[in-house]
Parts: structure tokens; sequence; C-alpha cells
């Protein structure tokens, strides 16, 4: 088998893994490899019937009228076939009706006939409980058997693209619905880098850059004061709060990432003349892996988090204890 076109039919499908939007190009280039095949990727839910995720070549509407009329495996021979197979197997249509039968067969005359397809492979790839997601190919003319032992051959490649695009699609709805969370918290909140640059922002943290008082953004996305001064405090506080992060989590290399110390507190002026902003840098604790295949994540970037609060009563004030200028014990956000 050709390492090199094995390849070439894969990599768009490791590309999709990590970008969405990139599975119907994907399933474009897989059909045309397969002399310009219609290309799918659906689950089949046992509870729930077939379900088209992405395709290339296909009608959909016509797909949803067959999981409809035909996406029970009491009734469908493929299903039933595919349910018993193993991850990575490749089922053939001719291997479950032969020509001269496929022909009356209402599947084929109601489904794709219309479409002019006339033969197809499909191959299970991630299997579980709850069902399997597959990837099918269907075209004009018959299929040939090496284009089962190509299809055979890339579909390992495909499994990982599946795994990979699966577990990063619960990351993204996890951190979807962890923002939304910050976005309701009155502290304005930042997650940066130990640059600086700001990876996220909450609302009250937005609203509070864009009066670019005391805190703004500068060119590059990075936090920038409107003192020198506390410039210098701010980015040591960042620095030190990521050094801290990277330390625990064992990534700690260089020496200034070893001599860290772990964030602050810091009172920003405000050029308007109105009350300083407080601000809280602190390290951000690293999740614990899940386990499994999805557990070998990339190291995380060096982040600390920043909370920003005024109280309205002091000029100037630190939170460590509480107020340096009042003695106000620590509000709760901080």
């Amino acid at each position: 088998m050709d390492t090199d076109r094995i390849l070439s039919l894969t990599d768009p499908f490791h590309e999709a893994a990590l970008e969405p939007g990139f599975w119907p190009e994907a399933l474009a280039q897989l059909g045309d490899a397969f002399g310009g095949a219609s290309a799918l990727l659906a689950t089949n839910h046992h509870d729930g019937g077939p379900h088209l995720l992405e395709a290339s070549r296909c009608d959909r509407d016509l797909f949803a009228r067959f999981a409809a009329e035909h996406g029970s495996a009491e009734e469908n021979d493929y299903i039933r076939q595919l349910n018993a197979m193993r991850a990575g197997e490749v089922l053939w249509r001719q291997a479950v009706v032969p020509d001269h039968a496929w022909m009356a067969d209402p599947i084929y005359r109601n489904f794709l006939r219309p479409q002019q397809l006339w033969d197809g492979l499909v191959t299970p790839l991630v299997k579980d409980t709850a069902g399997y997601a597959v990837v099918g190919l269907y075209r004009a003319r018959a299929f040939e058997d090496g284009e089962t032992a190509l299809l055979r051959a890339i579909a390992p490649h495909l499994q990982r693209a599946l795994r990979v695009a699966t577990r990063l699609g619960a990351l993204r709805d996890r951190l979807g619905a962890s923002l939304t969370a910050l976005d309701a918290l009155a502290p304005g909140i930042v997650l940066a880098d130990k640059a600086g640059r700001v990876l996220h922002a909450n609302a009250a943290a937005r609203a509070i850059l864009a009066e670019a008082d005391g805190l703004a953004l500068a060119r590059g996305g990075a936090l920038r004061t409107a003192r020198t001064a506390e410039a210098s405090a701010l980015a040591r506080l960042i620095a030190g709060a990521a050094a801290v992060a990277l330390r625990r989590d064992g990534l700690a290399t260089a020496a200034g990432e070893r001599a860290a110390d772990g964030g602050g507190a810091l009172a920003l002026p405000r050029p308007s003349g109105r009350a300083a902003l407080s601000v809280l840098v602190a390290p951000l604790r690293r999740a614990a892996s899940a386990g499994g295949w999805g557990s070998r994540a990339p190291p995380p970037r060096r982040s600390s988090s920043c909370r920003i609060r005024s109280c309205g009563r002091c000029p100037r004030r630190r939170w460590s204890g509480g107020c340096t200028t009042c003695r106000r014990p620590r509000p709760s956000w901080s």
C-alpha cells in the first residue's frame, strides 16, 4: 500500500479534527480519491437510529428519509452487520446483497438511484455502548477490491481524527460554559499569559478595559497601565504567577520560571481621578486530566488570572489581608 497516498488522504481529516469546519472538505477529498464518490460521516445510535453529521455530494433530505424508513436493525441488513462489525472493518454492499437483488432493493431504488449512486463502502469508526460513527462512500459504478483495501488502510487514521475531534468538541463545550459563567461574575476577570497578553476577559473586565482609565489593552493584546511604575509591577506579578503555575505542573525549566513569587495585589491609579483599580494576580490551577486517549493534552500555556475591582472609598489600597488605607477586610470577590 502506498504510504504517501494514505497520508495525502488522511491529512485533511487530521486538520478537520482541530477545526470542525474542515470536515466537508476532508470528505470531498476522500470522495475524489474514490472516483468522485459521495462521502458522508454519520452516527448510528442504538436507540435513535442514523444521523448525518457531515457530507459531500449527498442529499441530506434523502438521508433523513432513509433514517426514518430504514433506520432500524430489525429491517435493515446493513445496520445489523455494522452493529456486529469491529471498528475499522469495511462493509461492501456486494457482500450483503448481490447486484440482481440490489436493483429491486427499496434502499437503492428510493435513496441511491435518485442520486445516481450504485455501490457503497462503509466503515464503522468509533464504537461504544450507545452506538458508533461511520464513514460511507457511494458512487455510480461498482467499487473494486483494491479500494476496499485502501479504505481499510486509512480507517485507523480516520478513527484517531474523530476521537480527537470528539474530545476537543467536549472541551470546547466545557470552555464555553465556563466562560459564560465568568461573564456572570461582578468582578472583572482577565486570563492572561506570562507576557500579560489577554487570553480572555469577562464582561466586567471588558468594560473596564474599554474605558482605558488605569488599565487598557496595548497593541498586540497585552495589558497596559496608565503609568510606567505600575506597568513594571503588574508585569512582575503576572510573570511570577505564570511561573508558579508552571512549577506546580512540573513544566518550569528556566531559572526565571523557578524563581517566582506567585502573583499578588496592586493598586492602579486612574488618570480620571476616580478611585484606583484594585488588581489581584493569581496563578491558574491546571485541571486534572480526564484520562484515557484524551489525556495526552499539550502543555498548558503559561497563564495567570487578574481580578479587578474598585471599592470606590479609598484613593489607594492593596488587597492582601485587607485595604491598607481603611483596614477593611478582604472582600469576598478577591
